[in-house]
């Protein structure tokens, strides 16, 4: 884990590269690299870059980034975790004849970029963001991992172009403009975070999520996937066909469920390697902690594995049963208490890291708060089962309805009708409604925090007007599905992975745990499982099978029946006399947070503690 950055000059006449703001812009990361900092300049000056060292097993210096090829000249900046490298290490070995110096991730990357430049994506398993210097093609790389758990941002500005891991640190450089960006700004409204490739700041970019850009003598490239979400779901329906005309009898229950139950076991022996008892467990009141928490304990029963739960406000009888589960594990557990005094004296520093505006994160960044308090430096979490798998689809009304046909083929039912009220939309027709098939429409109405018919009263008029039309939200959606899936729940798993968990869950967790230089890991977030697994979650006709393969994980080891009564991890919405409940009222009695009641359509009792905190959130930005 770190924070990285890298500025390029455009042109022959772009100005020279400020070494003070590309240090602003460094240090402004100093809790994404706690344990040393770093720069590289190439000798005509043309390209720099930054970095800021997180040094979970200590510094090999011969490979502290950023990590130049005296061979090659080129060079490299890296943020994340690679796994299975010795294998990589050894098949690079073999096909170049040159050893590798250190064990590190870092030689390792830059050796595979020389190599094969982007194609050498392909060949990693892991969580990375990274920028590379390709002396040989002149030109600057810059990518992210298949689901995006680690984020990149890019502006390209009076000539230069710069990189780094966050957007407020690009904002600290200080010479870049910070005008608000009206898509951006409709887009957390209707999401309730910013969506790829927008930021809040026009200036600014994101790098979608499995993508590459290069940017060389021609100028700044369009990023181009290097992996597709719905691709590989297409590519898992068509396997199945292909079977079917074979005459092959899909996976039933019992083989979706041991199939999905090994591979999930595996990637978890991947990303817990060899750590040692600074690297511990999160776990909360889902069967996703609990899988994790039986697996990784029975790993290495000689060591209890040290596990976190986070209490807040009034949910004992859920922080009773995740303590039995650990008690049963064998794990050494411990429940931190949060109170309304910790969350309101922690807040300004939470809001000073939160990297772009979002209505989750909170409870992520005080529970790795609580374990790097207790010792630990990193620990797996169950974060993706719910997207990933299938968790929340069993009685998901979007489905039922976006699903049922008439005789004409249209879509019925009340999800059906709310997308023809989209339709009616007067703020700007082609910035709502087009022509896109039926799921995006009610995924938007469904999962929408806001609807675009309200941003006027909450960005006014024009403003919204003009976020709209840059986002199309309904096309904006519809572009995760791309062509060709063949089944709604296919449908609604790309969407649920392309867009809520990229852009919020694995975004927050980013910022939420990197503020305590806290490494978080994420077994079930994991192409190579996905991979494996994704057959089976499109296979079954009533909708996934997946996620209830992660029961008998999670029943593995103990000695009495799981209870499976409980299933919200950290961030999901809160339920009356919940821990999340007790969150939602702290945000609420906030001072800091009441620029919610400056509008008029959020005092009504009842109303979502999401919608008025995204609103605080906005009326922080536009202060």
């Amino acid at each position: 884990m770190s924070g990285l950055t890298a500025f390029l000059r455009l042109s022959e006449s772009a100005p020279a590269i400020d070494r003070d703001e590309l240090r602003r812009v460094r240090d402004r990361m100093s809790m994404r690299g706690p344990d040393g900092s770093g720069e590289w300049w190439h000798p005509t000056r043309r390209v720099a870059m930054g970095h800021r060292e997180f040094a979970l097993g200590g510094v090999d210096p011969r490979a502290a980034q950023p990590l130049a090829s005296a061979e090659t000249g080129s060079a490299l900046a890296f943020d994340g975790r690679l796994y299975e490298t010795a294998a990589l290490g050894a098949q690079l070995t073999g096909r170049t004849g040159r050893r590798l110096v250190t064990n590190t991730d870092a030689e390792l990357l830059l050796r595979l970029l020389e190599e094969k430049g982007e194609r050498a994506l392909h060949d990693l398993r892991g969580m990375f963001a990274l920028t590379f210097w390709d002396e040989r093609r002149g030109a600057l790389l810059i990518a992210r991992d298949p689901f995006g758990i680690k984020p990149l941002y890019y502006a390209s500005h009076g000539g230069l172009l710069r990189v780094a891991s966050s957007v407020k640190a690009l904002e600290a450089g200080g010479a870049l403009p910070l005008d608000r960006d009206p898509a951006g700004e409709a887009g957390f409204l209707l999401f309730g975070s910013v969506p790829e490739p927008y930021t809040i700041r026009r200036a600014i970019s994101a790098l979608p999520a499995g993508a590459f850009l290069w940017i060389d003598e021609r100028g700044v490239h369009e990023p181009r996937a290097w992996v597709r979400l719905d691709h590989e779901l297409r590519a898992a329906e068509a396997a199945l066909a292909s079977a079917a005309e074979r005459g092959d009898p899909a996976p039933g229950p019992m083989e979706t469920r041991c199939e999905v139950a090994a591979a999930v076991a595996e990637s978890v022996r991947v990303h817990l390697g060899g750590a040692d008892a600074s690297v511990g467990c999160l776990v909360s009141t889902s069967a996703d902690s609990a899988a994790l928490l039986a697996i990784a304990s029975g790993l290495d029963p000689a060591r209890p594995l040290r596990s976190v739960t986070l209490a807040h406000g009034d949910d004992g009888a859920d922080i009773e049963r995740t303590t039995e589960l650990a008690k049963r594990s064998g794990a050494d557990h411990r429940v931190a208490q949060l109170t309304e005094s910790d969350f309101r004296a922690e807040l300004p520093r939470l809001l000073l890291h939160m990297d772009q505006p979002s209505v989750d994160g909170a409870t992520t960044y005080f529970v790795t708060k609580a374990a790097k308090e207790r010792g630990l430096h990193a620990a797996l979490c169950g974060l993706g089962g719910d997207e990933l798998f299938g968790a929340q689809f069993a009685h998901d009304p979007l489905l039922a309805s976006s699903g049922t046909r008439d005789a004409q083929g249209e879509a019925t039912g009340p999800l059906a009708r709310r997308r023809t009220e989209l339709a009616r939309v007067q703020i700007d027709r082609t910035a709502t409604h087009g022509a896109v098939t039926d799921v995006p429409a009610d995924w938007l109405r469904r999962r929408g925090l806001f609807q675009p018919e309200e941003l006027p009263g909450l960005m006014g008029l024009e403003r919204a007007r003009a976020g709209l039309a840059a986002l199309e939200p309904l096309a904006h959606v519809a572009a995760r599905l791309g062509h060709g899936l063949a089944n709604d729940w296919s449908r609604v798993m790309a969407l649920e992975a392309s867009l809520y968990l990229r852009n919020q869950l694995l975004r927050d967790t980013d910022w939420a745990s990197m503020a305590h230089a806290f490494e978080v890991r994420l077994p079930l977030v994991d192409i190579v499982l996905w991979r494996r697994v994704a057959p089976f979650l499109v296979a079954a006709p009533s909708g996934p099978e997946g996620h209830t393969a992660l029961r008998p994980a999670a029943e593995h080891g103990f000695d009495r029946g799981f209870d499976h009564s409980f299933d919200r991890g950290f961030d999901r919405a809160p339920r009356p006399a919940t821990g999340a409940a007790a969150l939602a009222g702290w945000m609420e009695r906030e001072r800091d947070l009441d620029g919610w009641r400056r509008h008029e359509g959020l005092l009504s009792p009842g109303t979502s503690w999401a919608r008025r905190f995204a609103c605080a959130l906005l009326e922080r930005e536009v202060a």
